[in-house]
């Protein structure tokens, strides 16, 4: 993904390279420290299914909050949208489910910029061939290139 990016002349920046430990916070301040104009976290799961994540639109109750950062409020809409097209591309590329859901999570509350949260199917449900992979990857591109058209 970050290859193809690159070649669209997108700027990328990773927080991880390897599946090294990074704490979260040296993540997330590395991240909010490049000033992106768009988080994409991307994990895998256990699951059979794509699940991407973005923070939650209304306010929390305190008892319920994570860590409620208010540098995410004025994106929420942003990323919604981001990743509607990208969700609308994997379902499109690859012809797998994917569902969404709204969660307070460090790496999207704390964002200043829209933050997107990506988890992808075990390898025990979905085959991540060469091919694969190039499909997951252009189809998130696409979703974020079609959002960018709008």
């Amino acid at each position: 993904l970050r290859y193809k990016l690159r070649k669209a002349r997108k700027k990328v920046f990773l927080s991880r390279i390897d599946d090294r430990y990074i704490s979260l916070m040296k993540r997330i301040l590395y991240a909010r420290g490049k000033s992106p104009d768009l988080i994409l976290s991307l994990h895998m799961t256990t699951s059979n299914q794509v699940a991407i994540y973005t923070y939650p639109s209304k306010q929390l109750k305190n008892e319920e909050r994570y860590m409620l950062r208010t540098s995410q409020a004025a994106h929420v809409e942003q990323s919604r949208l981001i990743a509607k097209e990208i969700g609308a591309a994997i379902m499109q590329g690859l012809n797998v489910s994917v569902f969404f859901r709204d969660l307070d999570l460090p790496i999207l509350s704390y964002a200043s910029s829209p933050a997107i949260l990506i988890e992808l199917p075990g390898a025990e449900f979905f085959d991540y061939s060469r091919k694969n992979i190039g499909l997951l990857a252009n189809s998130i591109m696409e979703g974020i290139l079609t959002y960018e058209k709008k």
